[in-house]
C-alpha cells in the first residue's frame, strides 16, 4: 500500500513539475483550476513552497505611464479555490487544515507592513477560500484581516460585492452568530469613511441582499450596535444625519440619495426596531426621546406612528412643546395625520395648544411688517392642521378657515421642511405659452416655422414637443375641436399632440374623441405617413404614432363608465382596420414574448380591437351572437397567415371570445391554438394562460377535450408564467371537483414528475391557507400530500426532490388535524431540512397543531432536532410548543426538546425557566 501511495505522489510531483517552466506555468495552474480532484496536489505544493505569501505578485506600475499600475494574479489561487470548493462539498479534516495553515501564513504576512504587499485581487480569493471553509473554522482573526484588506490602496470592490452576495449569506445559512456580528461591525466602520462614493452602493446591495434576514436572526443583538454607531457618527459630526439628507425615516422620493452611508443606517435601525417585541420596544422608544441628536426623536416618533395602538403613552407625555424641534416636523406631522381619528378630546385639544403656542420662524426681511408676520404664521398654522383635517371637529375647521382667509396660499409638501425638485428633459421656447392662447392654425403654423437647436440646453423640438403635449393634455377640448391643421406638422409634433389626449383621457378629463378620430382617420389616409423611411436606430414616429391612436381607442372602450360614445364606434373600427392591415412593423423579441406583444405595435392595434369588441357586445345584451361581425371577419381574414402578436393576443381574449360568440369559439378555435404546428399553437397558448387568471369551466374542459392542457403539461411555453398557469389552472379544477387522483389531467400532471410542477403545486396550494377552504375542499389536501410525497421520496437521489419533500410540509397550515398517515409523512419529511431559516413558517403551523396532537407534535419536532437542526424564529412558537406539551402531559418530549437546545446554549435562560415553571 504505501509503495502504491509513493507512486502515486511521485506521478503527481511529475506532473507538477512542469509549472516551474514559465511557458507552462500558468497552463499547469489554469488545469488544476478546473481539476476533479484537486486536493491531491495540495501537500506537495505547499511543501514546495508555492504558497508561501513572498511569492504573492506586487502591483506592475506602467512604464509609459507613471502612477498608473496594474494588478496580477497570482497564478495558484484559482487551484486553491478549487480545492477549497472540493472540501466544501465533501470534507476532509486534513485538506482544511492545510487550507487553514495557508490562510494563516498569508494573513500573518500581510500584517507586517514591511512585507506587506498591496494586491487587492489576492486578497479576494483567500476570502473567497475562507468563506468556503466550515463555519466553525472561520475565525475571528479572518474576519479581522477584512479591515486591512478594505482599506487597501486599490479597488476593492471585490471584496465588497462578495460580503453581501456571498460571505454574509454563507455565514447566514449557518447561524454563525457572533462572526456575523463582528462582520457587521466591520462593515459599519468601514463604510463610515467619508467620500466613500460608489463604494455605499455595495452596502445598500448587502442590505438588499441579507437585511430581512439579519434582523429576522440578530435582532434583539443588532439595535444597540447601530443605535452606538450613530452616536460615534454624531459625536464626531453634529451635523451628520440632518433633514436635508435625511429628509424622511420612511422611504420617500425626496431621499435624493437613499444609498448614502448614514440613510441606510437609519434605514436598518428603523426596520430593526419594526421587529423587536413590543416589551422591549417600549424601552428602547424611551431611551431614544432621552438621547440629544434629533434623529434619534425622529425614529422614536416614526415607531410610535407604525404602532400608534401599542406606544401611543411615549408621544403624549413629551414635555414642552414637541412642535418646536423644527427637525421633527415630518414625523410629527405624518403621526398626526396618521392616527389623528384615534385621538380623544383631551389630545386633539393638546395639539391645537401646540400648534396655537408654537413660535413660528419669522425671515429678518419681514419683521416689523404685521400683515407680512401674520400670513407667514397663518400659513405655518394651516399646514399642522391639514393633518387633523379629517377630524370632525368644529374647533379645528373654524381655526383653519380664519387661516386661510388670513393667508388662502395653499400649502405645499405640508410636513416637510426643505422640498427639492428638480429639472429633467429638453428646454422649451419661452414664447410657447403666449403661442397657446391662439387658435390651433396659429399653434400649428408656429410648429412648421420653428427651428430648433440641436443642443438640449438650448430651445429645441424635443422640449416643444413635450410642452405642446401638456397643453393637450391641460386643455384636451380646445385642440380637440380643429385638429386638422396639425395635419401637415412634423410627425413629433403629431405624436405629442395624441400622446396629449391619451394622458388627458387617462386622468379622464371630459372632451369629445370625435375631432381625434376624424382627425386620425385624415392623418391614415396620408400617402406619405406611410410611406416615408425612417433611419435605423433613429426616432420612428409613425410607430410611436400608430401605438398611441390603438392606445387611446383601447382606453376609450375600455371602462363601461367612461367610454367614448357608441356613435364613434364605427369610426374606431374604421381607424383599427386600416392600422391592421397596413402596419408591417416587426415584432421586437427579449426573453418574454408577453411583455414583447404588450409593447409591440401590432399588439396594441390587436388588443384595442378586442377591447372594442367587449364595448360593442355591452349594446347587444340579450344577443347570443355578440361578437362584431366586422372585427370577427377581419380577424379571420389575418388567421389565414397569423402573425406572432395576433396569436398570443387572441390566445389572451380566450374566454372574451367565448362569451361574445360560443358557436363560433367551438368551430373555429383551432384557427387560434393551431394544434398542426407546434411554434403557434405555443404562441396562443402562452397568451391564454398567461392571462386568464380566473378558470372558466366551459373553456377549460373543451381545451381538455381537444387535448390542449395535457400537451401544455409536456410543453415548455414561452414564458414562465405560463408554465405555471397550466399548474394552476389543473390545481383549481382539481380542488373544484374537475379533476381527481384517480384519472384525468392532475394524474398526467404527477406522472410527468417534473420537479418544478410539482414545486408550483406545493406552492398554489399553500397561498390557499388564508382563504377560508370548506371541509370538501381541505378534504383533497391529504390525498394529493400522500401522492406528491410519494413522488419526492421516489426520486429523493435529486436535490430538487429532496428540497420538495419538506416544502411540502408547509400543507401542515391547510389542514385541520394531524392524523396517523400525516403523522408518517411528516417525521420523514424533517429529515429533509438543510437550514434553520427553512422552518420559520414550519414550527407556527407546529404550534397550531399542538393542543390537538401533542405526542404527534412533540415527536416531529423532536426529530427536526435530532437532525441537527435547530429552529429559532420565532422563540415565541418555540416555546409555546414546550408549554403546551408539559400541559399535556408530554413531559418526556418536551424535557428532551429543551436538553437538545440547551446542549447547544441556545434559549438557555428562558428555557431554564420555563422548566423551572412546569417542574413546580
Amino acid at each position: 500500500m504505501r509503495l502504491y501511495l509513493q507512486m502515486e505522489t511521485d506521478k503527481i510531483k511529475k506532473i507538477l513539475e512542469r509549472r516551474k517552466d514559465k511557458k507552462y506555468g500558468a497552463y499547469i495552474f489554469n488545469r488544476l483550476a478546473n481539476a476533479k480532484n484537486p486536493k491531491v496536489y495540495l501537500p506537495i505544493l505547499i511543501d514546495e513552497g508555492d504558497f508561501h505569501p513572498k511569492n504573492n505578485p506586487k502591483p506592475i506600475e506602467d512604464k509609459e505611464r507613471k502612477g498608473s499600475f496594474s494588478i496580477p494574479r497570482w497564478d495558484i489561487l484559482g487551484f486553491l479555490e478549487n480545492v477549497s470548493k472540493h472540501n466544501k462539498e465533501n470534507p476532509d479534516k486534513e485538506i482544511t487544515k492545510l487550507i487553514l495553515q495557508i490562510i494563516k501564513g498569508y494573513i500573518t504576512y500581510q500584517s507586517d507592513q514591511k512585507k506587506k504587499v498591496d494586491n487587492y485581487i489576492t486578497d479576494w480569493y483567500i476570502f473567497k477560500v475562507i468563506f468556503n471553509l466550515p463555519v466553525d473554522k472561520i475565525l475571528n482573526e479572518h474576519i479581522g484581516y477584512l479591515i486591512i484588506a478594505l482599506n487597501g490602496k486599490w479597488d476593492t470592490t471585490l471584496i465588497q460585492s462578495d460580503i453581501g452576495k456571498t460571505f454574509l449569506p454563507y455565514l447566514l445559512d449557518n447561524n454563525a452568530k457572533n462572526i456575523i456580528l463582528r462582520l457587521l461591525e466591520i462593515i459599519f466602520n468601514f463604510y463610515e469613511k467619508k467620500d466613500v462614493g460608489q463604494d455605499e452602493y455595495w452596502f445598500d446591495e448587502l442590505l438588499k441582499k441579507n437585511k430581512e434576514r439579519i434582523i429576522g436572526y440578530y435582532k434583539d443583538d443588532l439595535y444597540g450596535r447601530i443605535i452606538n454607531k450613530i452616536e460615534e457618527i454624531v459625536k464626531k459630526d453634529k451635523s451628520s444625519f440632518n433633514i436635508v439628507w435625511i429628509p424622511t425615516i420612511e422611504e420617500h422620493p425626496q431621499t435624493s440619495f437613499p444609498q448614502r452611508y448614514e440613510c441606510q443606517l437609519v434605514r436598518l435601525l428603523r426596520d430593526t426596531l419594526k421587529e423587536i417585541h413590543k416589551d422591549k420596544l417600549s424601552k428602547i422608544i424611551k431611551s431614544l426621546f432621552l438621547k440629544e441628536h434629533s434623529i434619534f426623536k425622529r425614529i422614536a416618533v416614526h415607531v410610535i406612528d407604525i404602532y400608534y395602538d401599542e406606544l401611543r403613552e411615549f408621544f403624549w407625555d413629551l414635555k414642552d412643546n414637541p412642535l418646536e424641534n423644527y427637525e421633527l416636523t415630518h414625523e410629527i406631522h405624518k403621526l398626526l395625520s396618521d392616527n389623528s381619528n384615534k385621538f380623544n378630546k383631551n389630545e386633539i385639544n393638546k395639539v391645537i395648544s401646540w400648534i396655537e403656542t408654537k413660535k413660528y420662524y419669522i425671515p429678518d426681511d419681514v419683521k416689523g411688517n404685521q400683515n407680512k408676520e401674520n400670513e407667514i404664521i397663518a400659513y405655518r398654522k394651516k399646514e399642522w392642521y391639514l393633518a387633523l383635517k379629517d377630524l370632525p371637529n368644529k374647533n379645528i375647521k373654524e381655526k383653519y378657515d380664519a387661516y386661510e382667509k388670513i393667508n388662502p396660499s395653499k400649502v405645499k409638501h405640508p410636513g416637510f421642511q426643505t422640498w427639492s425638485e428638480t429639472s429633467w428633459g429638453h428646454k422649451t421656447p419661452k414664447n410657447f405659452p403666449i403661442i397657446l392662447t391662439k387658435d390651433n392654425k396659429k399653434i400649428a403654423k408656429y410648429l412648421k416655422e420653428f427651428k430648433g437647436s440641436k443642443d438640449p440646453t438650448q430651445e429645441n423640438e424635443e422640449g416643444l414637443a413635450d410642452e405642446l403635449s401638456r397643453a393637450v393634455l391641460n386643455n384636451p377640448t380646445k385642440f380637440s375641436e380643429e385638429l386638422f391643421p396639425f395635419l401637415s406638422v412634423n410627425e413629433i409634433y403629431q405624436h405629442s399632440i395624441i400622446r396629449g389626449f391619451r394622458d388627458a383621457w387617462r386622468k379622464e378629463k371630459e372632451f369629445g374623441l370625435g375631432g381625434f378620430f376624424n382627425f386620425s382617420k385624415k392623418l391614415l389616409e396620408l400617402e406619405n405617413f406611410w410611406k416615408k423611411e425612417y433611419k435605423e436606430n433613429g426616432f420612428n414616429y409613425r410607430d410611436w404614432i400608430i401605438s398611441e391612436v390603438a392606445s387611446l381607442i383601447e382606453d376609450g372602450a375600455k371602462k363601461e363608465k367612461h367610454s367614448f360614445d357608441d356613435s364613434l364606434n364605427d369610426s374606431a373600427k374604421t381607424i383599427l382596420f386600416n392600422l391592421a392591415k397596413k402596419t408591417t412593423t416587426p415584432l421586437f423579441k427579449s426573453t418574454d414574448i408577453i411583455s414583447d406583444v404588450l409593447n409591440s405595435v401590432k399588439g396594441s392595434i390587436y388588443s384595442a380591437l378586442m377591447v372594442l369588441s367587449l364595448k360593442i357586445a355591452r349594446i347587444k345584451k340579450d344577443d347570443t351572437n355578440k361578437w362584431d361581425k366586422d372585427i370577427q371577419n377581419l380577424f379571420m381574414e389575418q388567421l389565414k397567415n397569423p402573425s406572432e402578436e395576433l396569436l398570443v393576443v387572441l390566445g389572451e381574449n380566450l374566454l372574451l371570445i367565448n362569451y361574445m360568440d360560443n358557436e363560433w369559439f367551438k368551430n373555429n378555435l383551432n384557427t387560434i391554438l393551431i394544434k398542426e404546428t407546434e411554434e403557434l399553437w405555443n404562441l396562443a397558448m402562452t397568451g391564454y394562460l398567461d392571462y386568464t387568471t380566473q378558470l372558466d369551466k366551459t373553456v377549460y374542459s373543451l381545451l381538455v377535450e381537444r387535448g390542449d392542457y395535457e400537451k401544455a403539461i409536456y410543453t415548455n411555453l414561452k414564458n414562465k408564467s405560463a408554465n405555471e398557469r397550466v399548474v394552476q389552472h389543473i390545481c383549481v379544477a382539481y380542488i373544484n371537483d374537475m379533476e381527481n387522483l384517480s384519472e384525468g389531467l392532475l394524474c398526467t400532471l404527477l406522472d410527468n414528475k417534473n420537479p418544478n410542477q410539482i414545486s408550483e403545486i406545493i406552492r398554489f396550494f399553500w397561498t390557499l391557507r388564508r382563504e377560508k377552504l370548506d371541509k370538501k375542499k381541505k378534504s383533497k389536501i391529504k390525498p394529493l400530500w400522500g401522492k406528491l410525497f410519494e413522488i419526492c421520496v421516489e426520486k429523493k437521489e435529486n436535490k430538487e426532490f429532496s428540497e420538495l419533500i419538506f416544502k411540502l410540509s408547509e400543507w401542515l397550515s391547510l389542514v385541520d388535524d394531524i392524523d396517523e398517515g400525516l403523522f408518517t409523512i411528516l417525521k420523514e419529511s424533517v429529515k429533509h431540512v438543510k437550514q434553520p431559516y427553512d422552518t420559520w413558517f414550519f414550527i407556527e403551523y407546529l404550534m397550531k397543531h399542538v393542543k390537538n396532537t401533542p405526542e404527534y407534535v412533540g415527536t416531529i419536532f423532536l426529530e427536526l432536532l435530532n437532525n441537527g437542526i435547530l429552529p429559532d424564529y420565532k422563540q415565541e412558537h418555540i416555546f409555546n410548543i414546550i408549554s403546551v406539551l408539559f400541559e399535556k402531559k408530554q413531559d418526556e418530549l418536551a424535557d428532551k426538546i429543551i436538553s437538545v437546545y440547551l446542549s447547544e446554549n441556545y434559549f438557555t435562560k428562558e428555557l431554564r425557566d420555563l422548566k423551572k415553571k412546569y417542574e413546580k
